[in-house]
């Protein structure tokens, strides 16, 4: 029996445009996508026994999914202060089979521009998901998960 190590590394990206439009003052309607980058390895040294072979993968993968968002936002105590809720659902097999996300919010609007609000510090928490898989047999791929936590913004609002 060897005791061979190993070296596994895994890294995701996810970039996301979504352009929301007013339907109502606490209501808000959009739409967008996401691209997601997927890069993982693993490494071995060969070994002489038993003989087993050097290892050096290196996988790459990139998809796009659109989205339909939708975002409730409820001011209070003064107005500098806003609840909210944030969700989008897409995939819709363009990339993705599917893909969510949903976080709540809370945050904090300073005044700027001519005392108009535009910057704001929030606290959420964020769970996003996404089911998607390529190919067969030895090529296929899939990526089935569900990320979760806290999340730390500043927003900047036009």
């Amino acid at each position: 029996m060897s005791g061979r190590s190993a070296d596994f590394k895994m890294q995701q990206l996810a970039a996301e445009l979504v352009v929301f439009g007013q339907i109502v003052e606490w209501f808000e309607l959009g739409g967008g996508g996401r691209v997601n980058f997927i890069q993982s390895g693993l490494t071995a040294p060969a070994e002489m026994v038993p003989p087993l072979p050097a290892i050096d993968l290196d996988f790459r993968k990139t998809w796009f999914d659109p989205l339909i968002a939708v975002r409730f936002s409820v001011p209070f105590k003064d107005d500098h202060w806003r609840l909210g809720l944030r969700a989008d659902f897409g995939g819709f097999t363009v990339g993705s089979t599917y893909a969510w996300q949903v976080y709540p919010y809370g945050g904090y609007n300073f005044d700027g521009i001519k005392g108009k609000r535009v910057f704001e510090l929030a606290l959420a928490f964020r769970a996003i998901g996404m089911k998607y898989e390529t190919g067969s047999g030895p090529s296929s791929f899939v990526y089935d998960m569900i990320i979760w936590g806290p999340l730390l913004g500043f927003l900047f609002h036009f």
